[in-house]
Order: structure tokens, then C-alpha cells, then sequence
């Protein structure tokens, strides 16, 4: 069987652990606790596909920088969770998918993890923040680099967590998944787990210039805010 590893992140009140803890653990956490790090193991199978994940949940806060570079240097999936209600948590996201694919390619890793773009708290829909374009423009810019998939998701409600937790599997569709609508289905081709591409391969399609423009698109605008 085979064995992957997948590393969320996310700001400290986005939801990442009651994420993890209500898929896993069939229950939903509904005060704040914070982490500094967890791991799960975990059976997936789904669609003909079965593989054992170590899922890792990391600190939302700055103090672990380092710890949360160490993990996903060799993930196979990270998954950047947001609070749809908080634009702030969303700004985080982009910040740290940056230095995440930044780091990747400054430590001669030879392939990108597979990033999931994943929108917390969806049943809260009077108290949203986040537009959809903003999401979509996010997604567009990580599809140019490496496999990647967005999905809305409610905790709380148990809406779409069997269906992000399938992706690590079945790896994403493709072309490159955008589900963030919790009642549209996957479509695309399914391909194998972990699919990404290498370094590599990124400099044969003279890919150098782009992805340099697109860490810059992450780059914090606003080195006052704290997160």
C-alpha cells in the first residue's frame, strides 16, 4: 500500500484541527485548543485507490516557522486551510503557500507537492469575507506551478471532508480541480497519487521566469500585520 504524508497549515482560528479531528476522530471540536503539532495515521480508500496517510497538523503560530518548514519539505499534499468568514486567515494562506513552494524549490526538492486550497467555516454563508474570485485567482497562480485543488468545507457541518480527504487517494482531477461550490461534483480525469511536476522538468518547459513572478505574487504587501 502505498504511504503519503499530508501537512496542514493554516492560521490559528481557520479551523485546520477541528478539520482533521472530524474527519478522523468522527467529532467536531468546538472550542479552540492551539497546537503546536499533531500527527495522525489514517486508511484512505476510495474509487479503487487505498493509501496510508500520515496526516500532520502544524502550529498556526509564527513561533514555529522552522518546525513547519522541516514538515512539509517532504509532504505529498499540503493543504492551506482558511476561514471563509476572515479575510485575514485567507491573506495567511496566500502567504504561507509562497514561502512553502519558495522554500521547495531553494532545497533541490525534485518534485512539488500536490497544494489543496481549502475554505473552512462554509456554513457560516451570512458571515462570508472571501470572495470567490479572490479564491479563483489564488488557484489560477498555484496551477501554474504544481498540482492543485480547491474545496469549501464546513467542519462543523461534516460538508465535503470525505470528499478532501478522497484527493490524497485519488490525487486531483485534471485539468487542475476548483471545487469551492460544496454542491458541485468532482469532474476531470482521476490520475495516480502524488502527482507533480519535477524541478526538472519545470526548467525543460522554460518555466524559470514564471515561477519566479509567481513567488513574488505572495510576497506580504503589509509587513505590519500579524496574523
Amino acid at each position: 500500500m502505498t504511504s503519503i504524508k499530508v501537512t496542514f497549515f493554516g492560521s490559528s482560528t481557520a479551523g485546520k484541527t477541528a478539520i482533521i479531528k472530524r474527519y478522523i476522530k468522527h467529532y467536531f471540536q468546538e472550542n479552540y485548543e492551539p497546537t503546536i503539532e499533531d500527527s495522525y495515521n489514517t486508511q484512505i480508500s476510495v474509487e479503487g485507490f487505498s493509501v496510508h496517510a500520515k496526516i500532520v497538523d502544524t502550529s498556526g503560530e509564527d513561533d514555529f516557522q522552522l518546525l513547519r518548514e522541516r514538515e512539509f519539505l517532504d509532504s505529498d499534499y499540503v493543504v492551506f486551510v482558511f476561514s471563509l468568514s476572515d479575510e485575514m486567515t485567507f491573506r495567511h494562506a496566500q502567504e504561507n503557500i509562497g514561502n512553502c513552494l519558495s522554500s521547495v524549490i531553494k532545497s533541490g526538492r525534485t518534485k512539488y507537492p500536490t497544494v489543496i486550497i481549502c475554505g473552512n467555516k462554509a456554513d457560516l454563508i451570512e458571515r462570508r469575507r472571501v470572495e470567490e474570485e479572490d479564491i479563483t485567482k489564488l488557484y489560477t497562480k498555484i496551477g501554474m506551478i504544481c498540482p492543485c485543488a480547491v474545496i469549501n468545507v464546513s467542519a462543523k457541518e461534516n460538508t465535503n471532508l470525505d470528499k478532501l480527504f478522497d484527493y490524497f487517494a485519488t490525487g486531483v482531477s485534471q485539468p487542475f480541480s476548483n471545487e469551492t461550490d460544496p454542491k458541485t461534483p468532482r469532474s476531470g480525469r482521476i490520475v495516480k497519487p502524488v502527482v507533480s511536476l519535477s524541478v526538472q522538468e519545470m526548467h525543460e518547459l522554460g518555466e524559470t521566469k514564471r515561477r519566479s513572478r509567481f513567488i513574488a505574487f505572495f510576497s506580504p504587501r503589509k509587513r505590519g500585520i500579524k496574523y
